[in-house]
């Protein structure tokens, strides 16, 4: 499953983003050393990886389960649905929609 978040800024609203969780202003989340974003632990923390592609009007968030682990349907449906309220919470006015697939699709890796 991706996230598909449509904006005229790509580059500009994921470095806000990353700066906000970088910089503690986003609690609950963190950017890893590769630029992918995950949740902190408890309770779902470092069970999966939202890597952000800006394409052309929009950044793609595809996901990916940790080596060797299959994900399961929660991890899926938490990250996904947590990321879509840190969009609508924090940057509504960055963005005209965000989308997700019902399935994996290109990029997405959820394991074996």
């Amino acid at each position: 499953m991706s996230v598909i978040v449509k904006t005229t800024t790509p580059n500009a609203l994921l470095r806000s983003i990353k700066e906000d969780i970088s910089n503690g202003r986003r609690a609950g989340w963190e950017v890893d050393p590769d630029g992918d974003i995950t949740l902190e632990p408890p309770p779902a923390g470092h069970r999966a990886w939202l890597r952000p592609r800006v394409t052309e009007g929009q950044v793609v968030f595809n996901i990916l389960s940790p080596q060797n682990t299959r994900m399961s349907n929660q991890t899926y449906a938490t990250y996904h649905s947590k990321l879509v309220s840190l969009l609508l919470r924090h940057y509504d006015s960055h963005f005209s929609s965000a989308s997700c697939s019902a399935l994996p699709t290109k990029g997405d890796s959820i394991g074996t």
